[in-house]
């Protein structure tokens, strides 16, 4: 079955909210024209998705996240690679300490976006804002 299967890559990226409702964002070195968005990464050989997001926000922020239900899966259109986006708290307000994968990172609303981001990761975050109001009410 592995020889005849298609091979992908799984990524995850996590929606995090602070406690003003504000998302984080990443500007990220490796991203090419549309730098802005989502931080996340590939999971590793044997690790749990849940894990991984928490694992790669860490890595590249310095947050300490707690991660919530999986809100969409989506497949890239262009490359064997699928991406579990995952909606994620973190506590208080802190700001973001980029490594060597990020420019900058920070919280932001879809009314003071620091750039331009890709319309599928927009489309997330928009209906992560959807099903964090329905967990709030």
């Amino acid at each position: 079955m592995w020889l005849i299967s298609p091979h992908y890559v799984v990524g995850v990226t996590g929606v995090v909210f602070n406690a003003r409702g504000e998302f984080l964002l990443a500007r990220h070195i490796f991203r090419g024209t549309i730098s802005w968005g989502l931080p996340g990464g590939a999971i590793r050989y044997g690790e749990r998705l849940e894990d991984a997001v928490r694992r790669e926000i860490l890595e590249e922020t310095h947050l300490l996240i707690e991660v919530g239900p999986m809100l969409q899966v989506t497949m890239h259109p262009e490359w064997p690679n699928l991406t579990c986006h995952f909606l994620c708290t973190v506590n208080g307000t802190p700001s973001a300490q980029v490594n060597g994968e990020l420019f900058e990172a920070g919280f932001y609303t879809l009314d003071d976006l620091p750039g331009t981001i890709a319309p599928e990761q927009r489309e997330i975050i928009e209906y992560a804002l959807c099903v964090r109001k329905q967990e709030v009410l």
